[in-house]
């Protein structure tokens, strides 16, 4: 009789992992050449150790990547940047589905290195303000700063966070908030100058911009990544979590996401990785 059920447990395990495809699609929400991309990237160059068929999509923000969603057939891990969470057709969704993985980056403001500017300068307003996607988000963040200071403001419609940092090489604008991901790499090229944070700790021994502004209360702000798996049958699921979770906890992408200023909670316990989503809803949601 044990035996008969070992072998009747054995037929079932085989029987569910022949059902896991060879197949997996990465789709995220950022541009062609912003942070969320470059994460998209390195968890395609995992999995392609995994699978046999790996594909990188970005279809141009949440909208698309949920049309995207509803003809696909393969199983997608979907990467999402809670830079959309001011949309109203997208935070439904990114709150419905609990994610794989979740950690977030906080933001500095910055300019060219080229440039002297100091944040006292930046208070004082008369410059261009580059805007990352969603565009009306960050013009009304800039708007509040303003009525603070009485200073004023040109919004410049960028988009993602390579095209900000291009933005200010260039001079097109004068002042950008770049992830710590993008800001760090590119001040240490020497390419940009950041001034403050949006960490209430400071980074990188820049000050709390919440600190810098009298009355100004919604300085916190943190660039979140939540990735949840779609489309997916129990085999393919637990197979494509199980990929993610082991990157996660791997020596090299936790030194990758050290050295970008991510703060990662993917392997945190639930309340600890719940509490994070839920700040992260909180701060860069309209208010």
């Amino acid at each position: 009789m044990k035996i008969t059920k070992l072998l009747a447990a054995l037929a079932v395990a085989f029987s569910v992992n022949a059902l896991a495809s060879d197949t997996v699609k990465i789709m995220h929400t950022g541009g062609k050449s912003g942070t969320t991309s470059v994460i998209a990237n390195e968890y395609a160059n995992e999995f392609k150790k995994h699978f046999a068929k790996v594909e990188t999509i970005g279809p141009g923000g949440c909208i698309p990547v949920l049309n995207t969603l509803k003809s696909e057939k393969d199983p997608v891990l979907v990467l999402w940047d809670s830079g959309l969470l001011p949309t109203d057709e997208c935070r439904p969704e990114f709150v419905k589905n609990p994610p794989v993985a979740t950690f977030g980056v906080y933001f500095m403001l910055c300019t060219s290195a080229e440039n002297n500017f100091t944040l006292s300068d930046f208070k004082r307003g008369n410059s261009r303000v580059a805007l990352s996607t969603p565009f009306a988000f960050w013009d009304r963040w800039y708007r509040d700063i303003a009525a603070k200071t009485g200073a004023a403001y040109t919004s410049v419609p960028v988009g993602d966070s390579g095209k900000l940092v291009l933005s200010l090489i260039s001079k097109e604008t004068d002042w950008a908030m770049i992830n710590g991901q993008r800001a760090y790499a590119q001040m240490q090229d020497k390419k940009l100058r950041c001034v403050a944070s949006t960490n209430p700790a400071g980074e990188a021994g820049l000050p709390f911009i919440g600190n810098s502004i009298a009355g100004f209360d919604r300085g916190e702000l943190i660039l979140g990544f939540s990735a949840y798996v779609a489309n997916a049958k129990t085999a393919d699921r637990e197979k494509i979590e199980s990929v993610l979770i082991n990157l996660h906890k791997s020596e090299q992408f936790q030194t990758f996401l050290k050295n970008s200023k991510f703060i990662d909670h993917t392997v945190s316990a639930p309340a600890v990785k719940k509490n994070f989503n839920d700040n992260m809803i909180r701060i860069m949601s309209d208010k």
